[in-house]
């Protein structure tokens, strides 16, 4: 069995063995009002209904998720209502990811140990806790899926190896009938993402962002500006009709879905200030993940001045900084910053949709973190192998100990 086989099969079972204790949770929050109490999901005969105006008022989803709802459909019909079974489904596409993870950024950087930590940390990173216990948390997971299985299919099209670089191969000057596979393939996949949850419409820039970062792409392929074409076109018609076709109607739970949602005390620099200090706490809970919870009340910030603001502004500010400091010279530190803060634009409130902080939100973004973390360790334990290897040892305890 080759080495990449063995270290998929281990992000599998350590997936699975973390998560394994949600299998005897029972429905909980919302889940029966999408899931056990939803006639809806029940019978095949209703998928037509999906697509209509009725869905919001029918599913008693806030948003247009219509392939988290079939995965119920799906679901429902293997297991009924026990709860075991949606757990399951739950932590399978939460294991794929991991292995998608892994896959990704083992093409991305030629060498397997940064993206086995990658695949790793994000398998068992507490932060997840929301989206896989909360089986209507299902929609970071099948996002999270489809938008790395997009990913994915764009580096096999575009991508060619440094096997291929180095020795000076000839590279094709169009794309091959393989490559029309995976490009439509990966088009589809981000429609998917897109539908089964909103904050996927980033692929697009992270797709740039990886070119940018990793330099690998052949530019004799395809023209770069047709090449991101299709990307946005799909994510401006999805916007589009976000805000038209699938616009929330109806009233679900007392909450009618039309009504226009402001910004803080009416104002954006309300709004600003109070997401500037959410984001920070965000990668708080990411490096130190304690006291975690479904039911944030996040208090609003109305001015600069205030410490908490000014010290999240400061430090967001040098986040930043050091990413493009270190575009030059690290290049996957860069990328893991700017990725997250990319794949946190849609949570951002910069078009304000009613809430301020959730675990999940995180549940995408997050990996940018999890690709620091492993490129840091992967560096101390390169250090550590040069020195003794109770030092070694003593990093991964430490880490995989915070984490777990």
């Amino acid at each position: 069995m080759s080495r990449d086989y063995l270290k998929i099969i281990v992000v599998i079972l350590v997936s699975f063995l973390v998560h394994s204790n949600s299998f005897r949770n029972e429905f909980v929050i919302d889940d029966p009002l999408h899931i056990s109490e939803n006639q809806l999901i029940k019978d095949w005969k209703n998928v037509p209904l999906i697509f209509t105006r009725d869905y919001f008022y029918l599913s008693g989803e806030r948003a247009y998720f219509p392939v988290v709802t079939l995965s119920y459909f799906l679901d429902y019909s293997l297991w009924g209502l026990n709860v075991f079974g949606y757990h399951l489904t739950n932590t399978l596409f939460h294991s794929l990811n991991s292995v998608l993870i892994y896959l990704i950024f083992g093409l991305l950087l030629q060498e397997s140990k940064v993206a086995f930590l990658s695949s790793i940390l994000f398998a068992i990173h507490p932060i997840h806790t929301e989206s896989l216990n909360f089986i209507s948390g299902r929609t970071d997971l099948l996002a999270m899926f489809f938008f790395l299985l997009s990913f994915y299919l764009y580096i096999k099209t575009f991508y060619y190896s440094t096997l291929q670089q180095v020795q000076g191969l000839s590279l094709p000057k169009t794309i091959s009938p393989f490559h029309h596979f995976t490009y439509f393939f990966s088009c589809i996949s981000f429609i998917l993402a897109l539908f089964s949850k909103e904050m996927a419409v980033t692929l697009p820039l992270v797709l740039v962002l990886s070119d940018f970062c990793f330099r690998r792409f052949n530019p004799e392929v395809m023209d770069i500006v047709h090449k991101y074409l299709v990307y946005v076109l799909l994510a401006f018609l999805f916007i589009l009709g976000r805000f038209t076709v699938f616009e929330p109607v109806g009233i679900v739970e007392g909450c009618d879905l039309s009504s226009p949602v402001e910004y803080i005390g009416k104002s954006f620099s309300f709004t600003f200030y109070t997401m500037v200090r959410a984001i920070s706490y965000y990668l708080k809970l990411l490096i130190l993940p304690t006291k975690l919870t479904a039911g944030y009340v996040f208090p609003h910030s109305l001015i600069f001045s205030e410490p908490a603001v000014v010290t999240a502004f400061v430090f967001l500010l040098v986040l930043l900084l050091s990413a493009l400091f270190l575009y030059r010279r690290e290049k996957v530190f860069s990328f893991s910053i700017f990725y997250f803060f990319l794949t946190l634009l849609p949570v951002a409130n910069i078009v304000p949709f009613g809430r301020i902080f959730q675990e999940r939100y995180l549940y995408i973004p997050s990996l940018g973190f999890c690709i620091f973390l492993a490129l840091l360790m992967a560096k101390t334990l390169n250090y550590a192998k040069a020195q003794k290897r109770s030092l070694r040892f003593g990093v991964y305890f430490c880490i995989f100990s915070v984490l777990g």
